[in-house]
């Protein structure tokens, strides 16, 4: 069985998700397209499915901060976190190396803790849509 995508507006709305949350954007401007690959736009159906779940539980808007990213983005990512924090070792610990990061393979979202809610509770809301330990930083 292969995976399934969703790179539409169309597509994306059932799960409460838009073209402009999900595409690779500019380093410092999410209103523009990467300047690697021009915007690529492209989420795995389950992660859509996740976030609409959570989404549901909080009952209100929840704000995707990052979703794909093209292997180049996440490389200069990881090019500068070395850069900042000295190490490969102390970068990994806030950002994946090129390859090893779930936004290349369009299965992750970054998001923002809803206005109100402490990141440890937003970390248990996830933790129990997912059944899991989802709260996962970095990548």
């Amino acid at each position: 069985m292969s995976n399934r995508f969703l790179s539409t507006d169309d597509e994306l709305k059932p799960y409460y998700l838009s073209v402009s949350e999900i595409r690779c954007h500019d380093d410092n401007d999410a209103s523009k397209p990467c300047r690697d690959c021009g915007g690529e736009v492209k989420l795995l159906l389950e992660t859509a499915e996740a976030f609409k779940a959570i989404r549901e539980e909080h009952g209100g808007p929840i704000h995707v901060l990052s979703g794909h990213r093209c292997k180049a983005k996440q490389a200069r990512l990881y090019r500068e976190a070395v850069a900042k924090y000295g190490s490969p070792d102390k970068a990994r610990k806030k950002v994946a190396p090129p390859g090893a990061s779930p936004h290349e393979w369009s299965c992750a979202l970054d998001l923002r803790n809803p206005a109100g809610v402490s990141t440890a509770a937003f970390k248990r809301l996830i933790d129990g849509v997912l059944g899991v330990k989802g709260g996962r930083m970095g990548g």
